[in-house]
């Protein structure tokens, strides 16, 4: 299956986000059209005369404007004047007297996940701040000294959080910040510090005292994850908050890895029980949402596990099609442990094959626009997103030189059989030839580990003989003739 497609054949709040952070396309169109139509016009026409969603602020509960306002927010509909309307009537309406916002009257205390939810939607459609501020004095004065929330804390008293709680909350101050609100922003932003680490303490799912699972939920994917926390929503809101790679993640990327079935996608694994406006997906079905967010987490924390899934597929289907190719660059380097990373895939492909190897990436990803190719004159050089991950592909991959121009050398010589991560017998490019193309194109750090590799570890003499035949830069040139003196 075609992952990439397939996204983008779903809804067009779907397709804006894929565009955005898979592709990395801000494609304005997109986000306006979501509400005029699909899952965004289908929840903005479900709206009362009075303005609420359902009979009020928050009852029934999935129905009720809270819930609808988030998963409006979720979709990345634009603020319109009816939502606006239908927040302001809240914050008119259900503030209580400790600040927060409170929908059950009868219970004089305000609940900080529903607070945090409320922040989280509330800044995203630009309620006022002066409004907001008794709402933040409400959660910082709800922050738990083992640096969570926990909602009982307010009503019965509590001496944990809860991971529901704390990430409600962590959502909410994410949106705040990034909206650009800034009463008692320093305070939030310690507190979010403190909730992710409680969050990391506990592996994601984990008691931090017995290491056991706290409860099976949290390994269901689900969507719209309302108030209820799972492995999914939490790896999402760090990947959104810009949250570096923590080894204590893994368990749950594990967990995540786990659950993507053999056509590449994530199920919807469970619903929370209550009256909806509609389904956008079914229990138990292939889904877009969580297949969206799966990718999204896993290309910025567990990209090398989504890279080898796409080889896998590259190589397949190449070998199917008698595509005879090789792999460059940073992967390249990576397999050579020269790079800890590589940020995509390089592919040197056959001229004789170039037409072959296009119709393979049509079916497996979506082409994107060109690079800069000012410093090339490379006749085939297209770029392809398959599954999250960038693939460039070159044909007569040529590089302009002082000299003229340096056309990279194709043929049974220049491939080794060495195996790509955990990828057996995919084609590799010799690392002699890179030499000279990252020194050609001023890549001088990368150049200079393989050329410390090839004089401790011995080099193909007349691969670099070959080069020096070659339209070089002057630099290169010698760098090459000092290469071949060494040994």
């Amino acid at each position: 299956m075609n992952i990439i497609k397939w996204l983008l054949s779903g809804d067009v709040s779907i397709v804006y986000q894929v565009k955005r952070d898979i592709l990395g396309i801000d494609d304005m169109q997109f986000k306006t059209r979501i509400e005029k139509e699909g899952y965004g016009r289908d929840f903005l026409e479900r709206q009362n005369i009075n303005g609420h969603w359902g009979r009020s602020f928050y009852q029934p509960k999935w129905t009720s404007s809270h819930y609808t306002l988030l998963d409006l927010k979720n979709l990345n509909i634009g603020k319109t004047s009816a939502i606006e309307r239908t927040i302001e009537k809240i914050l008119d309406e259900n503030i209580e007297e400790d600040g927060g916002v409170n929908p059950h009257r009868s219970v004089p205390k305000s609940d900080v996940c529903i607070n945090g939810m409320a922040l989280d939607y509330m800044c995203w459609f630009g309620a006022q701040e002066n409004k907001l501020e008794s709402i933040v004095d409400f959660i910082i004065s709800q922050h738990m000294p083992d640096g969570g929330f926990n909602c009982r804390l307010n009503y019965s008293g509590a001496v944990h959080s809860s991971l529901h709680s704390t990430l409600s909350v962590l959502e909410g101050i994410r949106t705040y910040e990034e909206q650009g609100y800034s009463y008692r922003l320093h305070d939030l932003l310690e507190i979010e510090k403190k909730g992710r680490e409680f969050i990391l303490e506990h592996r994601l799912y984990k008691s931090d005292k017995t290491g056991e699972i706290i409860s099976k939920s949290f390994l269901m994917l689900s969507y719209p994850s309302r108030w209820k926390y799972d492995i999914l929503r939490a790896l999402v809101y760090f990947a959104n908050a810009g949250v570096p790679y923590d080894d204590r993640m893994n368990d749950a990327l594990d967990v995540l890895v786990c659950k993507q079935r053999k056509n590449g996608t994530w199920p919807v694994q469970a619903k929370h029980p209550g009256k909806v406006h509609f389904d956008m997906e079914k229990t138990g079905s292939d889904s877009r949402w969580n297949t969206y967010r799966a990718l999204k987490v896993l290309v910025k924390y567990r990209k090398s596990h989504i890279m080898n899934r796409v080889l896998d597929k590259l190589s397949l289907e190449f070998d199917r099609a008698n595509v005879k190719y090789g792999i460059g660059a940073s992967l390249l380097l990576k397999t050579w442990g020269l790079s800890e990373f590589a940020n995509d895939i390089d592919i040197i492909i056959s001229y004789e094959d170039r037409e072959k190897a296009i119709r393979v990436l049509d079916e497996l990803g979506v082409e994107k626009s060109e690079k800069n190719l000012e410093l090339y004159s490379t006749e085939l050089f297209k770029t392809y997103n398959v599954d999250g991950i960038n693939i460039d592909i070159m044909s007569n991959f040529t590089i302009k030189t002082d000299e003229g121009s340096y056309t990279y050398p194709f043929d049974d010589d220049r491939i080794t059989g060495m195996k790509v991560l955990q990828c057996e017998n995919i084609p590799t490019m010799s690392l002699e030839n890179w030499l000279v193309a990252y020194d050609l194109i001023k890549r001088k750090v990368k150049a200079e580990k393989i050329k410390n590799h090839l004089v401790q570890n011995g080099f193909n003499r007349r691969i670099i003989e070959d080069a020096l035949e070659k339209e070089l830069n002057k630099d290169t040139r010698k760098m090459l003739a000092e290469l071949l003196n060494l040994k």
